[in-house]
């Protein structure tokens, strides 16, 4: 997998943790997210999965290095990321002045990131997903970027089946 963190090191990973997912309440709130719960693994948030699937369970096998990982989240939440996601490191947790919704957050976040590196490559997830592999997601994301490096379509969408 080091080859792997290699190869991707134009590539950003955006993570989307705004929401609060108010068909959870009361089981969420808009003071803690379900991004930010143990809703798929007892010991391990929404979002801690999220960023364990992006770089690695193995510290010598880094899939994406956590510098290239940014995360848009409400403005409330930003310390909530920060602490259970202190790898992160803190210019890269982006609080969204105000709830828009997921294309303005993005937006955003793109305009972050290409003021950051022009030539940035960003590929925008989720932070409540359930993927049971990471090895699967892993092995999606570098034909992923294969793609977009072979200068195929600028847009691409990868989904992940059982």
């Amino acid at each position: 997998m080091q080859a792997a963190a290699q190869s991707l090191s134009c590539m950003f990973s955006v993570i989307m943790a705004g929401g609060w997912g108010s068909r959870l309440a009361p089981f969420t709130s808009s003071e803690m997210g379900k991004q930010f719960k143990a809703i798929t693994n007892p010991e391990t948030t929404m979002i801690q999965e999220t960023f364990r699937r992006l770089t690695g369970t193995d510290a010598s096998k880094t899939f994406i290095d956590p510098s290239r990982i940014l995360v848009s989240t409400n403005a409330g939440y930003v310390g909530l990321v920060q602490e259970q996601i202190p790898e992160i490191p803190e210019g890269n947790v982006i609080g969204e002045p105000m709830m828009r919704n997921t294309a303005p957050a993005i937006a955003m976040l793109m305009k972050h990131l290409v003021d950051r590196d022009l030539n940035a490559i960003a590929a925008v997830l989720p932070a409540d997903h359930l993927i049971d592999s990471a090895e699967v997601f892993r092995s999606g994301w570098q034909r992923l970027h294969d793609s977009v490096h072979d200068r195929l379509v600028g847009r691409r969408r990868m989904g992940i089946y059982r």
